[in-house]
């Protein structure tokens, strides 16, 4: 019997897997877990909330954007239902003048930029009100000019401001395109509209694709519009006969890749000539919530996504079971394509992403005057900070938050778990005896306690259901070895999983179990004798019992324990009784169920 092997667990950074039983998840992906994601070579704790300012617009935040004005500086917009608002230092400040916006919870407020006569313009649209626009530098928006429509969502393309799902003199035209004149917003009279009639469904969303293209998203069907010279400013093309978005919000772009959430639960990928299916790991568990609520509900137009550039995530965001509004999200990696699911301790409304401004603090410089001005920071004007990538997150109770990976939920400990799959780490004709786990976590100054599980299962036909217990612990503020004792235990399957509750990010970089094969044998022929329970009375880590009061054949026999699977040796025995030899050794007051098989 070989004993002290090595068995390692390296971080699994594919992603959860639900599409295939656990027994069957490949190497480099996880069983389930919740609030971490993949960075750097480790799995983490995911981004936490860190308001934006101390006091937010103050009511359900319905959208957001973040742009430059034509004077390069950047401008941080988040909208509620009735009113926009600024960023400025500590302060969201109102920038909505004489106007009021009437929409509802289900008609998030969506945004795209027009660069014309001068002025970078945030265009802003809701489905139930005239567009607005603000040039990021007036005290107030003000209409858009012209005759332009309402509409349900905005994007631009080829110099045009472009409107999908329009309400033109108080009648909606649900499959309807209408663009502004060529690099005029507040013109409407040089073209027509266009009407996408050819599949019998609405618009949901319109997306920019690249500078002259854009997509349009329709309930059932995906389209595609190209510039060209003609009495429209674009041609259309049906390019798929799919599920469409839950939300204009759902639909998020990356580079010149579309993603969104559709009304199938699933997860589409489009690169505007074909779509795919990108969610096949975890549909099984968005599935699960999705049928009682998030995307086929009455509340699937809350659902909203963003990409966060900083750390190469898309996040969708969608309701939880009993939830109007979004709790629970999904993050996927653009990159490696892992996708894991989160909790969040509040609701949340909107999303999006955009530069922040990080600014200087004295304390944050160092050295002297003549070394730093030179180099870095020659004027003063150059002390007003840099822009970094974030993304942005409004709140039912109308407060925005910044995603930070240094940063708890608001003061609020994130739980986090992750589980690896269970497996037979020595063949299926073998239990495995584990007698410890050793972990590599990055040291924190005080970081949390991580709670180590075991998961065991006896038998294939049990692997959906293990039984769990914990073991210990690890102290993520120690450098010395820490090996996490696992008591005595054989199990067929087994399962490690990993569980704490912390306002301190955690960094898991993988592990190694030690542990030694059993064989599990297999039947040797027909039982000759009824199953017999003995409850032996051992002391701790006793190796052989002697059994009586029994009655056995006098030829050969097998016996093994069919609770744990494994061997028992026979060393001798007599129709009244026998010695059994115990391959491992057992434990006090332990209960051996035994098979005799001839």
């Amino acid at each position: 019997m070989a004993q002290g092997q090595t068995i390692e667990l390296h971080p699994p950074l594919g992603g959860v897997r639900s599409d295939v039983v656990p027994y069957d998840i490949p190497p480099g992906f996880l069983w389930r877990s919740q609030n971490i994601v993949p960075r750097y070579g480790r799995l983490r704790t995911r981004p936490g909330l860190q308001k934006a300012a101390t006091t937010g617009p103050g009511s359900r935040i319905s959208g957001g954007f973040t742009f430059k004005n034509a004077a390069g500086a950047q401008q941080i917009v988040a909208a509620t239902l009735t009113k926009w608002y600024k960023l400025l230092g500590d302060a969201w400040v109102d920038i909505s003048g004489a106007f009021s916006w009437t929409n509802g919870a289900d008609d998030p407020q969506r945004f795209a930029v027009f660069p014309a006569a001068g002025s970078n313009w945030l265009v802003g649209v809701n489905n139930v009100d005239v567009p607005k626009k603000w040039d990021g530098t007036a005290a107030a928006a003000i209409s858009v000019g012209g005759t332009p429509p309402i509409a349900k969502d905005c994007t631009v393309a080829g110099n045009f401001l472009v409107l999908g799902n329009v309400v033109e003199s108080g009648v909606r035209s649900a499959s309807r395109i209408r663009v502004s004149d060529f690099n005029d917003l507040d013109l409407w009279t040089q073209y027509g509209a266009a009407d996408l009639t050819d599949t019998n469904d609405d618009i949901v969303a319109v997306r920019a694709l690249t500078r002259t293209s854009f997509a349009i998203y329709k309930e059932k069907s995906i389209w595609m519009a190209w510039a060209q010279l003609g009495l429209f400013p674009f041609q259309f093309e049906t390019m798929e006969y799919r599920p469409g978005p839950v939300s204009p919000s759902a639909v998020i772009r990356v580079d010149q890749d579309h993603y969104y959430i559709g009304t199938d639960s699933r997860i589409h990928h489009f690169n505007g000539l074909s779509a795919e299916i990108v969610s096949g790991p975890i549909e099984k568990y968005i599935q699960d919530v999705a049928l009682a609520t998030a995307f086929r509900s009455v509340n699937r137009a809350r659902c909203f996504g963003f990409f966060n550039f900083y750390d190469r995530h898309l996040w969708w965001f969608y309701p939880g079971p009993n939830n109007a509004d979004p709790t629970l999200a999904i993050s996927f990696h653009r990159d490696t394509g892992a996708l894991h699911l989160h909790v969040f301790p509040l609701a949340v409304t909107a999303g999006w992403e955009g530069d922040d401004i990080a600014t200087l603090a004295w304390s944050d410089l160092t050295g002297t005057w003549s070394a730093i001005g030179p180099g870095s920071y020659p004027t003063w004007d150059s002390f007003g900070g840099t822009l970094q990538n974030t993304a942005f997150i409004g709140s039912l109770a109308g407060q925005v938050y910044r995603q930070r990976y240094d940063s708890d939920d608001d003061g609020a400990a994130i739980p986090q778990s992750w589980e690896l799959p269970l497996k037979t780490w020595f063949g299926m004709r073998h239990n495995t005896h584990v007698d410890g786990v050793e972990n590599f976590f990055t040291q924190k100054t005080s970081g949390p306690l991580v709670t180590v599980q075991v998961g065991t299962s006896p038998a294939l036909a049990e692997v959906l259901d293990p039984t769990y217990q914990t073991v210990g612990s690890h102290d993520t503020t120690l450098t010395t070895r820490q090996k996490v004792a696992i008591p005595v235990l054989d199990a067929r399957f087994w399962s490690i999983r990993y569980a704490l509750s912390s306002s301190t990010p955690i960094e898991w970089a993988g592990g190694a179990a030690t542990g030694w094969p059993e064989e599990v044998p297999e039947s040797q022929g027909a039982a000759v004798a009824a199953s017999a329970v003995f409850t032996v009375n051992m002391t701790e880590n006793q190796t052989a019992v002697v059994i009586t009061g029994q009655s056995f054949p006098s030829g050969g026999i097998v016996l093994y324990n069919t609770s744990w699977g494994t061997e028992v040796i026979i060393t001798g025995y007599t129709t009244s009784g026998f010695t059994a030899t115990f391959t491992v050794g057992a434990r006090l007051g332990d209960v051996f169920t035994y098979k005799v098989e001839s």
